[in-house]
């Protein structure tokens, strides 16, 4: 019983941890998809936060759908 308690407080902490990295990025996607103009290197960076995103917002899911198994 207390090792799924243990697994159950680190599903919550990682989530946590996911939504908080997932919500980082955000000024500085609005900062770059304020610019009506963007060089090559901007739209890599954007582009690249979007996907790093993304993949917080996959694992996230992924530790919640844990949880409700768990559970």
């Amino acid at each position: 019983m207390q090792s799924i308690r243990r697994i159950v407080t680190n599903c919550r902490r990682r989530a946590t941890n996911c939504a908080i990295l997932h919500r980082i990025p955000d000024a500085r996607l609005f900062e770059l998809s304020s610019k009506p103009y963007r060089s090559v290197s901007q739209e890599l960076e954007e582009h690249t936060l979007k996907k790093h995103k993304l993949a917080l917002k996959d694992q996230i899911e992924q530790v919640m759908r844990g949880l409700e198994h768990q559970s």
